[in-house]
């Protein structure tokens, strides 16, 4: 429903159920965090003029939900060449501006996963991304775009 509010293909937008057992560390889902954890990098391709993360789409989809959902809190973990880019959209949106916060590269990524609900990887551009592995495995349900890396391009489960 959102995806199209923000003219995004609803076919291209997969919620991957958690297929990773963790036998300790289990998520009680009653006790949601209201946040949302986006863990990578920020790059912008110069070359191609392209925002292969979506991290911009990321930002619009998540102002869209904050009007719905105003309690939500969105953390960007990670570092690259389009983080000031990203940085200045954020402080410049009031409906962003204190609900979004840029915590920078981290080496241990394990707090970020067990403080947030959900996992974003809105990339446009994908090998087989650990982060998405990394996240299952800590219980986080993960909402993707459908790329080739995670291998749900033609699946028949994608989210409305």
């Amino acid at each position: 429903h959102y995806a199209l509010k923000l003219n995004y293909d609803k076919n291209k937008l997969y919620l991957i159920p958690n297929g990773v057992e963790i036998p300790k560390n289990r998520r009680i889902y009653p006790d949601l965090t209201k946040k949302i954890v986006y863990i990578g990098a920020m790059r912008y391709l110069k070359a191609e003029k392209f925002d292969a993360k979506n991290l911009t789409f990321l930002l619009r989809a998540f102002a869209f939900l904050r009007e719905h959902l105003p309690e939500l809190t969105l953390v960007l973990v990670g570092d690259g060449n389009y983080r000031p880019t990203l940085e200045r959209i954020v402080t410049t949106s009031p409906v962003l501006r204190h609900h979004v916060r840029f915590e920078g590269y981290q080496s241990n990524i394990r707090p970020y996963h067990y403080s947030s609900d959900i996992f974003l990887n809105p990339s446009l551009l994908e090998g087989l991304p650990n982060t998405v592995i990394e996240a299952m495995a800590s219980g986080l349900y993960v909402l993707c775009s459908d790329i080739l890396g995670l291998g749900l391009v033609g699946q028949p489960n994608s989210v409305p």
